[in-house]
């Protein structure tokens, strides 16, 4: 009888002990299976951009397909001068080949190149903007020979990135022509701008370039002669086409500023350099955009000649 109740005493402990193991443990399980859940979702979720990305990439070089054929260029790459490759920047580390497009993001793909480059930089935004366009800053294309050339090319990931004409040439010219700390490009294309397109400008004005229109910067880019881009074109305003020659270069992708954000996170995920580096995020502009002073023949005639 003895036997059997201490029997019973041993059976309760070990309820109560599993009870509280029970009520120790399941609100660890409840939680582990919402984080599997949570963690399922954002798998699929990670999966479904990738493949959206992918499908939009299709899409974009089979665009670009159709309109080198339609421009009948079908030329490659052995084709172009190397002194005119200085936009391609190597990254020879991680097999990485980006044509840079001023007023498209460049300044932060470089600080991102950069920070690859010095494991103790883990904060692009912590490298000066100045420091990203030092002429010694990147290996660039035209400083190898022909051959290495066509290998890295065929070898590397090359990636690219475009944007409206319309706006690009805008924040060029609010970068370079607005913006009071900014005086080459006033005294070297301001003075040269006024003189040419404004009716009886002011002596102040011809000698500073200080004070351009819009419409007159606009007159300008359109005035310049395409069969000789890379005198009369600054890179600023140079047509994509003259930069990064997509008719010649396979590029495996395709970005654009319009999706800067989602482009970036998948061009890092799929190089493997997301551990590494977080693109910056980027600040809206919200000024009001000059077009009321410009002709819409004109800048259809810009857009046509820029695009």
């Amino acid at each position: 009888m003895i036997r059997f109740r201490s029997m019973i005493s041993i059976t309760r402990y070990r309820l109560y002990v599993f009870l509280i193991i029970v009520a120790v443990l399941a609100p660890f399980y409840i939680a582990l299976s919402r984080f599997q859940d949570e963690l399922s979702n954002d798998l699929k979720e990670v999966k479904t951009d990738f493949y959206k990305a992918e499908v939009e990439q299709k899409r974009r070089k089979k665009l670009i397909d159709k309109t080198c054929q339609f421009l009948k260029i079908n030329q490659s790459i052995e084709d172009i001068p190397p002194s005119y490759l200085d936009h391609f920047i190597v990254d020879d580390t991680h097999k990485l080949i980006y044509c840079f497009v001023p007023k498209v993001a460049c300044t932060n793909w470089k600080r991102i190149l950069l920070s690859l480059r010095n494991s103790e930089t883990k904060d692009p935004l912590s490298i000066a903007g100045n420091e990203t366009h030092q002429a010694n800053a990147f290996k660039t294309l035209n400083q190898f020979t022909p051959e290495e050339v066509k290998t890295k090319l065929r070898d590397y990931w090359k990636f690219i990135f475009a944007r409206h004409p319309y706006e690009r040439i805008l924040s060029a010219y609010r970068n370079k022509f607005e913006d009071s700390y900014v005086d080459y490009f006033r005294k070297r294309f301001g003075t040269e701008i006024i003189k040419k397109f404004r009716v009886k400008p002011s002596k102040e004005s011809l000698e500073k370039g200080h004070d351009v229109k819009f419409a007159e910067f606009i007159n300008y880019i359109a005035s310049l002669k395409v069969n000789d881009w890379k005198k009369q074109f600054n890179e600023h305003w140079r047509p994509v086409f003259d930069l990064c020659f997509p008719c010649h270069v396979d590029y495996d992708f395709i970005g654009k500023y319009e999706t800067l954000e989602a482009d970036a996170n998948y061009i890092l995920e799929k190089t493997g350099i997301a551990k590494y580096v977080k693109f910056p995020e980027r600040v809206q502009s919200y000024k009001k955009q000059p077009t009321k002073d410009v002709m819409p023949d004109l800048l259809q005639k810009f857009i046509n000649r820029f695009a």
